[in-house]
């Protein structure tokens, strides 16, 4: 009987009682409560640095393509136009080969599946484009490729024949891109727009000087947005270390900070530490 006795209170006190799963459940709330916005800053982590490296290669696929084209980059279909550069994804594309290249996998503008066309993440900075490279007298702090949204082409096609769109250039105060359905240059504001949020300079994409259509509500990756130099580099800044300001070229006078500058174009601010 006494041992009878002591097996039935063991079972009896077997579990957990509710207030005991109550803390237990507590204790996990607060915990994922906890580590949830870390594995989401991870996340995003990780589609930053995925953009950064699809950016490095699209600067690498331009240096390639300025070796065979006498240092001169991408004119794309509209070189006689009042803007070159416009369709210059398809141009270097040949020498990148990747579709997903030229895609930010933040960038929530995508092709339908199935589509021949591809999402253009980015644009080329047109005041880039007078100039050889090799004449750029600081092209580790020059701009080549900035980040931008809604942009959809036909990347299999040199000159992008096909694409809703053109792929755009940037001219630091718009965005500019050819439409295919009425055959015309575009400026609207419907459709590309910047993706780094509000950059600082005489010219800017959030309302200030020179306010542009294709306004940049927030940057596309946390505080800031990726970017591609001239050299061949590509880092991430955030978005008060980057100015409207002008690219380096040979021949050109001073703007009265002691730095020669050509025309105007994004430029990284170096005195901003970041």
């Amino acid at each position: 009987m006494k041992s009878s006795s002591k097996k039935d209170t063991s079972a009896a006190y077997a579990g957990f009682t509710l207030i005991e799963l109550l803390v237990v459940i507590a204790i996990i709330a607060i915990l994922a409560a906890i580590l949830f916005p870390v594995f989401q800053k991870v996340r995003e982590n990780a589609r930053r640095v995925s953009c950064e490296s699809n950016m490095k290669q699209i600067s690498l696929g331009l240096i390639q393509y300025t070796q065979d084209s006498d240092e001169n980059l991408p004119k794309g279909i509209s070189a006689a136009v009042w803007f070159p550069g416009i369709g210059w994804a398809g141009a270097v594309y040949p020498f990148i080969k990747s579709q997903s290249v030229f895609h930010c996998p933040d960038d929530p503008n995508d092709a339908p599946a199935g589509s021949q066309f591809a999402a253009v993440s980015y644009a080329i900075n047109y005041r880039n484009l007078f100039y050889p490279t090799n004449t750029i007298q600081q092209p580790s702090d020059t701009i080549l490729i900035t980040e931008v949204t809604g942009s959809l082409t036909n990347l299999l096609a040199t000159d992008e024949v096909g694409g809703p769109l053109k792929s755009p250039v940037d001219l630091s105060d718009n965005m500019v891109w050819w439409d295919a359905a009425n055959t015309n240059i575009c400026c609207t504001v419907d459709k590309v727009k910047y993706a780094t949020g509000p950059i600082q300079g005489p010219i800017t994409s959030d309302g200030g000087p020179g306010q542009n259509n294709n306004k940049s509500d927030k940057p596309r990756h946390s505080e800031g947005a990726n970017y591609a130099f001239v050299d061949g580099h590509a880092k991430f800044f955030r978005h008060d270390q980057v100015h409207d300001r002008l690219v380096y070229h040979n021949g050109n006078s001073g703007n009265g900070n002691g730095k020669n500058y050509g025309n105007t174009g994004i430029f990284y601010n170096p005195d901003v530490d970041g």
